[in-house]
């Protein structure tokens, strides 16, 4: 407030180097104090208005590193889950190979039965 007061003195001055009567000094100073007093900034003020802006920028980031944990931790579970699925589509990949190859054998076995079948009808045939 003291400030204020020094400001406005200084300003009376200046006014009436400039030429203003001290009754002209006096009407523009009364007119710059009441402009003082109703949009008063305080440095107060401005501390409880940066303390509240600063609390709510605190619970933006809270919030925003709350869902990047959050992320993280899906990200993690997404990463486990694709290596079980990786995991299971090798078995199957196994899985499907050791049946082609037992399919492969049985084929092998049928036909060597049918030759086999089909030689001894010949030879009974033929004798």
């Amino acid at each position: 407030m003291k400030a204020q007061v020094n400001q406005l003195q200084n300003m009376s001055e200046t006014l009436e180097s400039s030429g203003f009567s001290r009754h002209q000094s006096d009407a523009v100073i009364e007119s710059v104090a009441l402009a003082m007093e109703t949009f008063a900034v305080t440095p107060e003020i401005l501390e409880t208005r940066l303390k509240e802006h600063t609390e709510q920028i605190l619970k933006v980031i809270r919030g925003r590193d709350e869902d990047i944990n959050d992320l993280q931790t899906n990200m993690r579970h997404l990463q486990t889950n694709m290596g079980n699925l990786q995991t299971a589509m090798l078995n199957l990949q196994n899985s499907m190979l050791t049946l082609q190859r037992s399919v492969f054998r049985m084929m092998i076995a049928i036909m060597t039965t049918l030759i086999a079948t089909a030689l001894a009808l010949f030879g009974t045939l033929a004798t």
